[in-house]
């Protein structure tokens, strides 16, 4: 599944790699390398952009590494 997600980024299909990241995550939430590939695509996107599109990514972080510092 990592190697989908970083074929999609790679190729700017940033939506299909925001599914399949958080679909990585979900399935393995205590993994560091299903965790951080996800939670970096979320800080990027926070990072750029328009306002409200990155208050979402930010908070998407932010609930991502509640939940992976919980397991």
């Amino acid at each position: 599944m990592k190697d989908l997600f970083f074929h999609y980024k790679e190729n700017d299909k940033i939506s299909e790699a925001l599914i399949v990241g958080q679909n990585m995550f979900a399935k393995s939430p205590g993994e560091k390398e299903c965790f951080e590939p996800y939670f970096m695509l979320l800080v990027e996107l926070a990072s750029s952009g328009e306002t409200s599109k990155r208050n979402s990514f930010l908070q998407q972080a932010m609930t991502t590494i509640a939940i992976f510092s919980e397991n």
